[in-house]
């Protein structure tokens, strides 16, 4: 018998990966006793006995368009492990090899952390007034609300949170949802059906995204920021009615929609606008939002989605608009009805936030020349919101600036697949009132400078369309990301086939580099610039 040191070789060819209709040819390097190891596309890892480990770059090779699907003999075994275990062990791999893998690190106090990271732009989210009202809320009304607003969980905290909401922003009415993303699935699915058509920014939230898909509605995706596709869109569709989904100020690259533009072609086309204030509320507009600034507060064809976790320093999302609209959502939005209510004591700390926007502009005011600042030390052009983008190129490359910061005492976002599409990576900074701006203008010079060594790096290494300067938008010559083979067009519709529940996807390849969606929406794919049935 062999000792386990002896290494044996063999070369087995099989067919891996029956979907893609070709096979792929594998060779296996075999060791006795200390393990196998392969490697399939993207890594297949797997253990038995002493261990077959795959991993992406040594043993198999593979390719077969966005991901493969092996089976030796029935199914994959690794140490008793088969089907949906395999399956998240080369999911896994495949993450560690592309360098996006994602932790849960628990926070820890660090007393001179330069903080760029954080969504607490005005600073409230550990202002003693609203740990107050938590604590009061607490009290009274327990740790939750118990049941779903439409039962026995609306406590007066939740009436008081939405009548602070209406007041701030200059609407009707409000309704509060248990987190922002909730807000959004559930308004988009409240007003979907397969006679409205959504049309929706490139560059929107992934919770947007989702509420498309869930709608039943068929959905364009119209190209960013592009007024002219956005009325053709409109002008030319069959269904009776329409929703234009966009955000006052976008997550990623920080660039503010025109609200007033957008509006006035949906007033015309009859067409309901929806705008994502998750990044305007507390912001924009004096902290009352873009909508507000853009003289639109309370005109019956708009309606607005907010988050309570960013400006206001606390926890939940809320829909405002016509009471209309709040009585619809009460009785139909599934992730209001079938949803235990927002917890009482973050529903109080956000009404006592709204109430001090209100009262204490410069707060306002200090956040936005934190976010100058920091804009003209990064070199890059002042985004209107709170967040400052630098663009880095690979998601490795991010991830090495984001982890070499953070050991010099710099914390800053990192924004890889799927948050962004592959070559477009970045360091997010953002800006808060109250923050040291000589140690942030520092930082944020010292981001801009390890992001520059590593595009250049980038370019070097694998090549790019368009250059390296600050700003430019990376294609690389050769795309990676699932589904790039789909090559989604702007402006492309897709129809929910016999009333499906799941309306299509947007793309990375259409250019979509938002909070959370785009590079991973490019998987499944999406039928490009026609229409399907």
């Amino acid at each position: 018998m062999a000792e386990p040191s002896t290494r044996v070789r063999a070369a087995v060819r099989s067919e891996v990966g029956a979907e893609t209709g070709n096979g792929v040819r594998a060779e296996i390097r075999a060791e006795a006793g200390a393990g196998i190891r392969a490697e399939a596309g993207a890594g297949i890892r797997a253990e038995a006995g002493a261990g077959i480990r795959a991993e992406a770059g040594a043993g198999i090779r593979a390719e077969a368009g966005a991901g493969i699907r092996a089976e030796a003999g029935a199914e994959v075994r690794a140490a008793g492990r088969t089907g949906m275990d395999a399956w998240l062990l080369a999911a896994a791999d495949r993450r560690a090899a592309a360098d996006l893998v994602r932790a849960t690190d628990v926070r820890r106090s660090r007393p001179h952390l330069v903080d760029l990271a954080s969504n607490d732009y005005l600073g409230l989210g550990r202002d003693p007034r609203l740990r107050e009202a938590a604590a009061a809320a607490l009290a009274e009304h327990g740790a939750g609300a118990r049941a779903s607003r439409v039962v026995t969980g609306t406590s007066p905290a939740h009436v008081e949170l939405e009548r602070e909401l209406a007041r701030l922003t200059g609407q009707p009415a409000a309704l509060a949802f248990s987190s922002g993303y909730t807000a959004n699935i559930g308004l988009l699915t409240a007003l979907g059906d397969p006679d409205t058509l959504l049309v929706s920014d490139a560059h929107v939230h992934a919770s947007l995204v989702d509420g498309a898909r869930l709608s039943r509605s068929p959905v364009a995706i119209c190209p960013h920021a592009d007024l002219p596709a956005l009325a053709r869109l409109l002008r030319e569709r069959r269904e009776s009615r329409a929703v234009v989904v966009v955000e006052s100020i976008y997550s990623v690259l920080g660039d503010a929609a025109d609200l007033a533009g957008i509006a006035a072609l949906c007033a015309e086309s009859d067409a309901l606008l929806v705008v994502d204030e998750a990044h305007g509320v507390g912001v924009a507009g004096a902290g009352r939002g873009a909508v507000h600034a853009a003289g639109l507060a309370g005109a019956p064809h708009v309606a607005v989605t907010a988050t309570l976790s960013k400006a206001l320093g606390a926890q939940g999302g809320a829909v405002l608009g016509s009471t209309l609209l709040r009585e619809h959502l009460v009785n139909t939005a599934r992730t209001f009805v079938f949803d235990t209510g927002l917890a009482p004591a973050a529903a109080a700390a956000a009404a006592e936030a709204c109430r001090i926007v209100t009262a204490e502009p410069e707060r306002v005011a200090a956040l936005h020349e934190a976010a100058v600042r920091i804009a003209e030390a990064a070199g890059v052009d002042h985004a209107p919101g709170a967040v400052q983008s630098i663009l880095v190129g690979s998601p490795v490359a991010a991830a090495q600036v984001a982890a070499r910061l953070l050991a010099e005492g710099i914390a800053v976002g990192c924004f890889r697949p799927p948050s962004v599409p592959d070559g477009i990576s970045r360091l997010r900074l953002t800006a808060r009132a109250g923050m040291d701006l000589d140690r942030a203008v520092e930082a944020a010079a010292r981001a801009a400078e390890y992001s520059a060594e590593f595009r250049t790096e980038y370019s070097a290494e694998h090549g790019t369309e368009h250059g390296t300067e600050p700003g430019a938008c990376y294609r690389p010559k050769h795309r990676t990301e699932p589904g790039a083979e789909h090559g989604t067009e702007h402006g492309a519709l897709r129809r929910p086939e016999h009333g499906a529940e799941h309306s299509p996807e947007h793309s990375a390849d259409a250019g979509h580099p938002q909070g959370g969606g785009g590079a991973a929406l490019a998987a499944t794919g999406t039928t490009s610039g026609r229409r399907t049935t």
